[in-house]
């Protein structure tokens, strides 16, 4: 190796020759490590983009890819050859192609799943009673309580930021999913400890002086805590001990739950929000959720630190903190919906109720915007609004009406409209006749597709895809267009002139796509679309999945009870409807599932 040197160049020391190779290695470790973070980043994602794997999870699965690589060329011992760096590629080839593999592998069998219909389940029951409510009735004339039922459902910005359950007594509980078959959260009283003013006695308080009373509450807690609680002895009703008691609970079940069992369900965070049923929740972030009942909603804000892995081991309640309190309308408040406004360069947040108004507010100040009461006709009364949809691509607002009829506003409009001018809508039409009423809602652009389709008559066209369902049952598909007109200062574009939607006339129907979807007997409550299937939910117990092609239904689920919620996450279906149950769905499923079988969560 070293023959062609002079004598001097060839006298070097084992230790040095070994020192400039770890060099060299580590070197070379650092420039593959930094490399190969480039293309995993710009590879995986697209592997796994029907998976539900989080972004945060593919980022830790990148960063632990990437080292382990990297360690491939700065470690091992001396009497191992030295790697090449076309042998560190073409392992690196390898995997990234047996990821792919898996990938693809993984959103054929979830895509075959959702159009056959096979699919597991698990879930997790919330008590039907309220802990302090049964200890407060007892003292009192000891009638009986109603039981307490899951009533609305909201998907967070990411699966791994869980679930938020709304109750029919007011209040939330965040819920992160977990792999277990049933999981059982019973209600426990405790005396907590809140801060009021100090009373002087002669109807007068201290603003400045706070002194600590004692509040009757309660909490949601594992059914097996409270069986051991009460097995030992221990008083439910002291603040120190149950919390003692839930922290000793959770390190005991985390240094015993092993890496091959399922995760469990875990309530992240649990809040009173109301005094009655939640109609309606956004929870579209992090830290920030919005609630609604009766004719007002609700900001909350909470810390990001309730999402940090493991089990709960204090009390957060007192974390979440009401910020403000919406309450400009007269009637029930039946949606809520956040969209980002270019033109006012701030985030918006719209409430929709019953006494025919829609309302736009300022997220960031919290202030009313505008008020738009909806009008079907020119008599100008207004119409109650049973739905909404937004179409966040272009910022369109789309209402649905106790009349029927479906309106349609342009976001932009609204927002460059002056003081003296109501913003009318683009569009209207009677999606159901006979005082029907559209009492679901649910739109998607079809952006994507008119890129792929290339047609020179698309070219400036927008369309998007609306589907609506009726108080009697009846699910329809209408698509909405208009011509793009992009104003060539700002690069933005212009409002919308007029929106129009087809099919016009009963006889006419939609091209490559079913217009009604048939098979509901009660009022349609939700709808949704998965990768490829369209989902709605009814008052007659049941969900159906359609072909949104051919309009046919591929297969349907009963048994439910008043289903108004549904969130689907990648292979998740999650649904209510089962009273104190919440059923999650799961089509990331490898064996036939039997469809006769008797699904039994317990009492």
């Amino acid at each position: 190796m070293y023959t062609n040197r002079p004598p001097s160049q060839m006298n070097v020391s084992k230790k040095q020759m070994s020192g400039q190779a770890l060099y060299v290695r580590s070197m070379t470790g650092k420039l593959l490590s930094m490399t190969i973070g480039f293309w995993m980043a710009m590879i995986l994602p697209k592997c796994s983009s029907f998976a539900p794997t989080s972004s945060c999870r593919q980022s830790f699965l990148r960063r632990s890819y990437v080292s382990r690589i990297g360690r491939l060329a700065t470690e091992g011992d001396d009497n191992r050859p030295e790697a090449l760096p076309e042998e560190l590629m073409a392992e690196l080839n390898k995997r990234i192609s047996e990821q792919r593999s898996r990938a693809m592998e993984k959103e054929e069998r979830i895509r075959r799943n959702w159009t056959t219909g096979n699919w597991s389940v698990r879930g997790f029951l919330l008590d039907k009673q309220d802990a302090k409510e049964v200890v407060s009735q007892y003292q009192t004339d000891g009638s009986s309580i109603p039981p307490i039922h899951v009533c609305s459902m909201s998907s967070g910005p990411d699966i791994d930021y869980g679930i938020a359950v709304g109750r029919t007594n007011g209040s939330v509980c965040i819920m992160r999913l977990g792999g277990e078959y049933i999981a059982k959260f019973a209600s426990r009283a405790k005396l907590t400890l809140v801060e009021k003013p100090r009373d002087l006695g002669n109807g007068f308080a201290e603003s400045d002086v706070t002194v600590p009373i004692p509040k009757l509450t309660s909490e949601l807690v594992r059914a097996e805590t409270l069986e051991k609680e009460k097995g030992g002895g221990n008083s439910s009703t002291s603040g120190d001990s149950s919390k003692d008691a839930q922290a000793s609970d959770a390190t005991e079940s985390s240094s015993t739950i092993l890496p091959t069992q399922p995760q469990p369900f875990e309530i992240l965070l649990q809040f009173d929000a109301h005094e009655s049923d939640i109609n309606s929740i956004l929870y579209d972030s992090s830290n920030v959720m919005f609630t609604a009942s009766d004719n007002e909603f609700k900001e909350w804000n909470f810390p990001r630190t309730i999402y940090s892995t493991g089990h709960r081991k204090e009390d957060r309640t007192h974390d979440v903190q009401c910020t403000r309190t919406y309450s400009h309308h007269t009637d029930k408040v039946v949606a809520l919906d956040s969209l980002y406004s270019h033109a006012l360069k701030t985030e918006l947040v719209l409430s929709f109720s019953l006494d025919g108004s829609f309302c736009i507010w300022d997220r960031e100040k919290g202030v009313l915007l505008t008020q738009i009461f909806v009008s079907v006709d020119e008599s100008r009364f207004t119409s109650p609004i049973l739905s909404a949809a937004i179409e966040e691509d272009e910022g369109l607002i789309f209402v649905g009406t106790s009349s029927g009829h479906v309106l349609v506003y342009d976001l932009d409009d609204i927002s460059l409209a002056k003081d003296s001018q109501t913003p009318q809508p683009k569009c209207i039409f009677l999606a159901f006749t006979d005082e029907q009423g559209v009492s679901a809602m649910f739109v998607t652009s079809d952006k994507n597709e008119i890129e792929e389709s290339n047609k020179p008559n698309m070219k400036g066209m927008y369309t998007c895809s609306l589907y609506t369902g009726s108080k009697i049952g009846h699910v329809k598909k209408w698509n909405v267009m208009g011509r793009l007109d992009i104003d060539h200062e700002t690069k933005r574009r212009k409002p919308f002139s007029r929106l129009e939607y087809w099919p016009r006339m009963k006889t006419q129907r939609l091209k490559d796509s079913a217009h009604i979807f048939e098979g509901h007997s009660g009022e349609i409550t939700k709808i949704i679309r998965s990768e490829a299937n369209v989902i709605s939910a009814s008052l007659d117990g049941s969900i159906r999945i359609w072909s949104p092609s051919s309009g046919d239904e591929l297969y349907f689920m009963d048994g439910f009870e008043n289903v108004s919620s549904l969130c689907c996450e990648g292979s998740l279906l999650i649904t209510d409807g089962m009273k104190n149950y919440v059923c999650v769905h799961d089509f990331d499923t490898v064996e036939d599932i039997d469809e006769t079988i008797d699904l039994d969560f317990g009492t």
